[in-house]
C-alpha cells in the first residue's frame, strides 16, 4: 500500500543545515499498523508530513500503490491526499462551532459526497466509536477522550487507504488513552487501512503489528 523509498530531508536554520532524515525506507501493507517511535526532535512529525504529501522530500520518493508521488504536480498530490489519507493529531483540531456529527460530515462534503450519504456515514462512524449519544454535542461539551474519538471518526470519514497519526493519545490519561487506541485499532483492522502511528508510549508501540525507531535520520526496526 505504502512504500517510502530512500527519503532524505534537511532544513536550513540560520546558516546551518540540519539533516533531519537521511535515507529512510519503509513499507506498510494494507491492514498493518506500524508504530513510529523516536526521541523528541528526531524527525517523526517531519516524516509523517512527507508521507502525507504535505511537504515534498528533497530526495527519494513515496509510492502509494505503486504510484510515484514525486512525479505528481501539486493538484494531483492534493487530490491523492484528499482521497487516500486520514490524519489524526495530538490535538483534535475539531471545528468548535460545529457538532460532532457535523465535524464528520464536512470533510465528506468537500470530497463531493451527497449530504444525506455523508450524514449516514458519519452517524455509523460515531456509533462504532461509542458516541451515539453525543452526535449533536459541540467539542467544548465533550471530554478529551470523546473529542479524540470524533477526530478519529473525521480521519476515517472519507474511507482512507492510509492513516497517519501523530501522538493521537498524547493528551489523554492512561485509561482513556488505551480505550481510544483500541477503538482506533479496531477501525483500522476492520477497514484494512495501512496505518503509521507516532507515539512516545512504548506500551502502545509494542501492541502494534511492528515498531520502527527513527534514530540518526534513519528508520530502524
Amino acid at each position: 500500500m505504502l512504500s517510502i523509498e530512500n527519503i532524505s530531508h534537511s532544513y536550513l536554520q540560520g546558516d546551518k543545515l540540519l539533516h533531519i532524515l537521511n535515507g529512510c525506507n519503509l513499507r506498510v501493507a494494507a491492514g498493518e499498523i506500524t508504530a513510529l517511535v523516536g526521541n523528541s526532535g528526531s524527525g517523526k512529525t517531519t516524516l509523517l508530513q512527507l508521507i502525507g504529501l504535505l511537504e515534498q522530500p528533497q530526495s527519494g520518493d513515496i509510492q502509494i500503490q505503486g504510484v510515484a508521488t514525486c512525479k505528481l504536480n501539486d493538484a494531483a498530490r492534493t487530490n491523492l491526499r484528499r482521497h487516500t489519507y486520514g490524519f489524526v493529531y495530538q490535538f483534535h483540531h475539531l471545528l468548535p462551532e460545529f457538532s460532532a456529527i457535523e465535524n464528520i460530515i464536512l470533510p465528506q462534503l468537500v470530497a463531493g459526497v451527497d449530504r444525506h450519504a455523508a450524514k449516514e456515514h458519519a452517524n455509523k462512524l460515531l456509533n462504532a466509536l461509542g458516541l451515539s449519544h453525543r452526535l449533536e454535542h459541540r467539542p467544548k461539551q465533550l471530554s478529551g477522550g470523546e473529542q479524540q474519538r470524533v477526530a478519529i471518526a473525521r480521519a476515517l470519514a472519507n474511507n482512507p487507504k492510509i492513516l497517519l497519526a501523530d501522538e493521537p493519545t498524547g493528551n489523554l490519561d492512561p485509561t482513556t488513552s488505551a480505550e481510544v487506541f483500541n477503538l482506533l485499532v479496531d477501525q483500522v483492522k476492520q477497514q484494512g487501512i495501512a496505518a503509521i502511528i507516532a507515539t512516545h508510549n512504548h506500551d502502545l508501540a509494542r501492541s502494534m503489528d511492528r515498531c520502527v525507531e527513527l534514530r540518526d535520520g534513519k528508520l530502524w526496526e
